[in-house]
C-alpha cells in the first residue's frame, strides 16, 4: 500500500507549527526585556530549561529528510511539503528512520513535561496554585484585620461622641444656671429700686 504522503506531510506540518508555538510561548512568557515589565513566568527556570532541551534535541537530528529546515532569521522550523515528498519518494527508509529518531529524541522530554503530578506543567501549576492560595489567605486576613480595625474606630468614635455630648450637656447646664442667676439678680435689683421710690 502506497503511503499517504499528504496525510504524513500534514502531520509533520502540524508538528512543526506546534513546536514553533511552544518555543515562542515559552520565550514570550519567560524572557524579561530591559526597561519593560517582566512577563508572568520570567522566574520559571523549568520552562526555559525545557525549551533549551527541546532545541538541543532537535539539533541532533537530520530534519531535512522530513522536509524541515530552520529559518536562520527567526530560528523557527519551516516545513516544505515538496521536499518531504521528494525524500519519501527517493528514500522512504531514511524518512522512516528520521521519524523514529525524532520520536525517540522528543518523546521522553515531552512525557517529562506533561506527566501528571510530576511533570513540569503539573509542578508549575501546583506551585502557582499554592502561591495563589497564599495570596488569597493573606488578602482574607487583611480584610479581617481591616474589619476589626474599622469596628474599633467606630467604637472609639461612638465613645468620643458620647463624651462630647456629655460635655455639651454640662455646658448647657452652666449656660442655663448662668441665665437663671442673671435673671434672679435683675429681679432683686428691680424690687429694691421700687421700694426706695
Amino acid at each position: 500500500v502506497a503511503p499517504d504522503l499528504t496525510t504524513e506531510g500534514n502531520n509533520i506540518s502540524a508538528f512543526v507549527k506546534a513546536y514553533n508555538t511552544a518555543i515562542d510561548d515559552i520565550v514570550q512568557n519567560t524572557q524579561a526585556i530591559p526597561q519593560q515589565t517582566a512577563p508572568a513566568l520570567s522566574g520559571d527556570g523549568a520552562l526555559r530549561s525545557t525549551m533549551f532541551e527541546l532545541q538541543s534535541q532537535m539539533g541532533t537530528l537530520n530534519l531535512s529528510n522530513l522536509g524541515i529546515t530552520v529559518d536562520q532569521q527567526t530560528g523557527d522550523l519551516v516545513f516544505n511539503q515538496a521536499s518531504f515528498v521528494a525524500s519519501e519518494t527517493n528514500s522512504p527508509t531514511t524518512v522512516s528512520q528520521s521519524i523514529s529518531a525524532l520520536n525517540s529524541a522528543l518523546s521522553p522530554l515531552v512525557s517529562q513535561v506533561v506527566a501528571p503530578n510530576t511533570g513540569v506543567i503539573a509542578s508549575d501549576t501546583a506551585s502557582y496554585n499554592s502561591q495563589n492560595t497564599d495570596i488569597i489567605n493573606k488578602l482574607t486576613q487583611m480584610n479581617n484585620d481591616l474589619t476589626t480595625y474599622t469596628a474599633q474606630l467606630q467604637l472609639q468614635y461612638a465613645t468620643i461622641q458620647a463624651t462630647v455630648a456629655g460635655y455639651q450637656n454640662i455646658a448647657n447646664l452652666f449656660t442655663a444656671i448662668s441665665s437663671d442667676g442673671s435673671s434672679s439678680s435683675s429681679s432683686s435689683t428691680g424690687s429694691s429700686l421700687s421700694v426706695t421710690g
